[in-house]
């Protein structure tokens, strides 16, 4: 495992996103499944937009010695995205999401994520970026123990550093429900965390299922937080510190397919923020209303890239 260079660094999964086309009629009688696969995975899509920001990015993953992890992972590093810290496997296989939309481009997903390279990813806090600025991970990686403790070492590694830590709280229920410490591990992270994105359906997860005094987004500056990233879909999006707040609409788009709008909307709000160069972490409590509005137009503009299109990745060009 070298040395990584990128100063921001992202953990998380990569898996294949299967998009069912329906049945094909190959000859007479004979009707087959038709599918597109794309790259997918929240952390994999968030990378692959900020490396289209021309943002210099590390992914940390796994992925199979098989056909589809070698392709994969072809064409991550055809996108600019460095994976030199991110492990192969040579008997585990590719995570694969079969993702249903709707006639109004909204998604459904069913997953198969047992026994994969989920299970299988691991770090060298000395191999991390000396100049390393930002931490990027979510929730999904609660879930798997190898993942989940990959995570808490490099937590543990940025901890007493200028490293901005930023997480997803990317709600799966299905995915969340396959391990009992899943929901315990989702909430301990939050105080090692600076800037937090949270949806209005992860909020209403969250306060339904786990604590119920968790009702607004400014609940959760208890944790130290000094950023909240609040999306509300089709109602924009409010950004959020405990000293100001502001409002930028949804991007104008015709939705194609919301795969991966989130992931790139963090993208945006990364970018920003790494170009706004703040000094340290409590300082982000003190970006003005006029900042936290540009960092939001430019998370819009990130997501609209992608919503345009099938699949959760911007273009290559």
């Amino acid at each position: 495992m070298t040395k990584a260079k990128a100063p921001i660094v992202m953990i998380g999964e990569t898996l294949i996103d299967l998009y069912l086309d329906g049945l094909e009629e190959s000859s007479p009688g004979q009707k087959n499944f038709a599918f597109t696969g794309a790259i997918g995975g929240g952390p994999a899509n968030a990378a692959a937009s900020l490396a289209y920001l021309g943002k210099p990015v590390s992914l940390i993953t796994s992925f199979s010695k098989d056909p589809l992890g070698v392709q994969m992972k072809e064409l991550l590093l055809e996108r600019g995205i460095d994976l030199s810290l991110s492990c192969d496997d040579d008997e585990l296989k590719m995570p694969l999401v079969l993702v249903l939309l709707d006639e109004k481009g909204e998604r459904s997903f069913k997953l198969y994520l047992a026994d994969t390279v989920f299970e299988n990813m691991a770090v060298d806090p000395q191999a991390l970026p000396e100049e390393m600025e930002f931490f990027h991970f979510s929730s999904v990686l609660m879930v798997f123990d190898a993942a989940f403790a990959a995570t808490e070492i490099i937590l543990e590694h940025v901890k007493d550093k200028n490293v901005i830590r930023s997480y997803d709280v990317n709600i799966r229920p299905d995915i969340l429900k396959t391990n009992p410490l899943a929901l315990q591990r989702l909430m301990q992270v939050l105080d090692q965390v600076d800037v937090l994105k949270i949806s209005d359906e992860d909020l209403e997860w969250i306060q339904s299922n786990i604590d119920s005094s968790l009702a607004k987004p400014e609940d959760y500056f208890r944790y130290g937080i000094q950023l909240v990233v609040y999306t509300q879909g089709e109602k924009g999006a409010t950004l959020i510190t405990p000293q100001a707040r502001a409002c930028v609409p949804a991007p104008k788009v015709q939705v194609v397919d919301t795969t991966g709008g989130g992931d790139a909307f963090m993208a945006g709000i990364l970018d920003g923020l790494s170009d706004q160069t703040w000094p340290s972490r409590i300082s982000l409590q003190s970006i003005p209303e006029e900042q936290l509005r540009e960092l939001g137009l430019r998370g819009a503009e990130s997501a609209k890239r992608v919503l345009s299109q099938p699949g959760g990745m911007p273009p290559l060009v």
